[in-house]
């Protein structure tokens, strides 16, 4: 019980960043397609979530063309199966085949994946003040938010949830998360997350409950599982519910009128669900493109968790619509050519609806893949990309040059994580219960080599938890340029990292370098070539480290690396402060 009670070390955040001016997303104008290939009807299964969308699209389509598509919402599981049974012609669905929780195959029949719907999964909650005044905005870290849904954080007056939200007078009414009891998409979009994010709290939870099925979120005795998004919405919604937090999609929270919490990204901001937060982070999604994959053509979310993009909201997914690949179970090619203009309809001018339907425009990453994948349709022959008239992009964009990201607003200063000023090697008072990491340079002598930090940078801590009674603090690197203007030559360069023991502010104690996780990150390059470190793993780290590099003929002009910084402070050690520094040496090839 005493390490139940202990106060955590502690870190505090240092970060310059400069303020971005922000802009409104531009969408043009929007008319429906002229004509559709064929009024050949067909029909879909699948997803409720996705259904706003698609009962939309069904009626704009039906109005302007003759076209008839036939949906049923019964669940992703039940389009999935429905599809592999020959039952539809298309289905719409969160999960992959194979993932955990979905039906694992498509009983043989042939198909690809087409991205259809973007959204946010948002952190929904009821929570009221001493004076019972409805409290909104609140602010959450990765870290928080899994301390509140693997069970570590049981009120809301919590220590962690107070530091990210100083002016909020939070009342101690108890933590009640409430989770889906049916397998489902949003589980597993939260619960990857989750593991991928927090992997000390996910094993702890799973250490509580069986965690076997990431789409059937754990069930621990204070939550509630509730069946459905609108099970659980609608349960946090009611007076009863004061003290409820879900994870759900965002439209369901916009129609049951829910506050939602804003969530720390890897820029160090905190970001809302909105339209363009949403698609500037599935600006970093990929496409799996390994054929031994079991998520084949499905969509891969490492980069959109990562994304150092201020303006990213992290917990953003897609959905799927699964089409046939191949003529059988009564598909035709004619049945084809409806698909294929359907799904065109549904990437391009389609998705100009998407913001006010609780959804996000894909952005032109994804509808290229998704174009693609619709020309593997039999019979079908979809618009090119040029021709789509998506509101997130025009003719010619890039996933890192596009309508969408040069318009999307920049989050407010306000909204970033509390900053503050230190010098390498100074520590503050004994009584503070902060821990600073300050990173030095070293600059190559006599040569146009050279690396910078902004000053008075360091890194950027959020709230610490405790793990299996250990303290444990995440922080954001603050941004490190390369400039390298040996334009000719491009020999290439090294950038090593190395990070001293930590010490306390009287020195009596010492938390060892190998307890210093570190994640690189490439921020921005003009060219490939130019990759981050494997990083280290707080608890088995190994210094000095690779930070990043550039090969030989890349690497010129300016590199912007950050990353992650890790504390996993051992077990015995006094709370207080502790103070380390970072060095970072670039070395020509």
């Amino acid at each position: 019980m005493e390490n139940r009670r202990r106060r955590p070390v502690r870190a505090a955040l240092a970060l310059a960043c400069a303020l971005v001016a922000g802009a409104a997303l531009l969408v043009p104008p929007v008319a429906p397609s002229a004509s559709a290939a064929t009024t050949v009807p067909i029909t879909g299964l699948g997803s409720t979530w996705m259904q706003n969308a698609v009962d939309f699209w069904r009626r704009d389509l039906v109005d302007s063309t003759g076209q008839v598509v036939n949906y049923a919402g019964i669940g992703a599981s039940g389009g999935r199966a429905g599809f592999g049974k020959g039952q539809s012609d298309f289905a719409l669905t969160e999960l992959p085949y194979a993932a955990p929780g979905s039906v694992q195959d498509s009983s043989g029949r042939p198909f690809t994946y087409v991205p259809a719907v973007a959204g946010g999964t948002v952190l929904a909650y009821n929570l009221r003040d001493a004076a019972h005044s409805r409290i909104v905005g609140l602010r959450l870290s990765e870290a928080t938010v899994a301390g509140i849904f693997t069970g570590s954080i049981r009120a809301w007056n919590d220590p962690a949830i107070a530091a990210e939200n100083p002016d909020v007078a939070l009342p101690a009414t108890p933590v009640v998360p409430v989770v889906r009891r049916d397998v489902s998409g949003s589980s597993y979009a939260f619960a990857s997350w989750l593991a991928a994010r927090q992997p000390a709290a996910w094993a702890r939870l799973c250490a509580a409950a069986d965690c076997s099925d990431r789409a059937l979120f754990p069930v621990l005795p204070h939550m509630q599982a509730q069946y459905g998004s609108l099970g659980v919405a609608g349960y946090v919604a009611q007076g009863y519910g004061e003290g409820s937090i879900t994870y759900v999609e965002n439209s369901f929270a916009i129609g049951n009128e829910l506050s939602t919490a804003k969530l720390l990204n890897m820029a160090g901001y905190y970001t809302a669900a909105t339209p363009e937060a949403v698609g500037i982070a599935l600006s970093a999604a990929r496409i799996d493109q390994d054929p031994a994959s079991p998520t084949y053509r499905a969509v891969r979310y490492e980069g959109v968790w990562d994304s150092r993009d201020p303006r990213a909201y992290p917990l953003s997914s897609v959905g799927l619509m699964v089409v046939p690949t191949s003529v059988d179970a009564g598909f035709t090619t004619e049945r084809g050519a409806a698909l294929a203009a359907f799904g065109s309809y549904a990437l391009c001018q389609g998705q100009a609806r998407a913001p006010q339907l609780g959804y996000a425009p894909l952005p032109v990453d994804l509808v290229t893949s998704g174009l693609s994948q619709l020309g593997r349709v039999p019979g079908g022959s979809p618009v090119g990309i040029d021709d789509c008239r998506n509101p997130a992009f025009t003719a010619g964009d890039t996933a890192t040059d596009s309508l969408l990201t040069r318009t999307a607003p920049m989050p407010s200063e306000s909204d970033r994580v509390s900053a503050g000023i230190c010098e390498p090697g100074v520590a503050d008072s004994p009584d503070s219960s902060v821990t600073t990491l300050c990173a030095a340079t070293i600059v190559a002598p006599e040569t146009p080599l050279s690396l910078e930090l902004p000053v008075g940078a360091a890194a950027a801590f959020a709230s610490p938890t405790l793990v299996d009674g250990q303290s444990l603090t995440i922080g954001t690197l603050p941004e490190i340029t390369v400039r390298d203007g040996r334009v000719s030559a491009e020999p290439g360069w090294d950038l090593v990292a190395t990070i001293a023991d930590f010490e306390n502010a009287d020195r009596s104690a010492t938390i060892p370098s190998l307890y210093a996780g570190l994640q690189p990150a490439v921020v921005g390059a003009l060219h490939e070539g130019i990759s981050a470190g494997p990083g280290e793993s707080a608890g088995g780290a190994v210094y000095p480290t690779l930070f990043g590099m550039a090969e030989a003929g890349s690497g010129a002009g300016d590199t912007v690396l950050g990353g992650m910084v890790s504390l996993l402070a051992p077990r015995g050690r006094p709370a207080g402060t502790y103070t380390s520094t970072m060095t970072l040496t670039l070395i020509s090839r």
